[in-house]
C-alpha cells in the first residue's frame, strides 16, 4: 500500500478513485465507457503480472461484491 502523508491509501480507495477520474475524463454519454477503459486497464495489468485470462475472470469474479459494496458506500450520501 502505498502512503501519503501518515494515511494509508487501500485498494479500495484507488479503485473508486479510477473509477471516478475514468468517469471525468471520458464523454458521460455512454456510462459503459469507463467500465471499458477500466476493464481494460484490468487486463493490461493482468497481462503486465503475467496472469491468463481464466485467472483474471477468476479474481474479477471474486472482487464483485466488494466493489459493489464499495460503490454503494462512496455514493451513500448522494441517494
Amino acid at each position: 500500500m502505498k502512503h501519503t502523508g501518515s494515511a494509508e491509501v487501500g485498494i479500495k480507495d484507488v479503485a473508486l478513485f479510477l473509477a471516478h477520474q475514468a468517469n471525468e475524463l471520458l464523454d458521460k454519454s455512454d456510462p459503459r465507457k469507463p467500465f471499458v477503459a477500466l476493464m481494460t486497464a484490468a487486463a493490461v495489468a493482468g497481462h503486465i503480472i503475467q496472469r491468463d485470462p481464466k485467472e483474471m475472470h477468476e479474481v474479477l469474479d471474486k472482487v464483485m461484491d466488494l466493489a459493489e459494496a464499495a460503490l454503494l458506500e462512496a455514493t451513500e450520501t448522494k441517494q
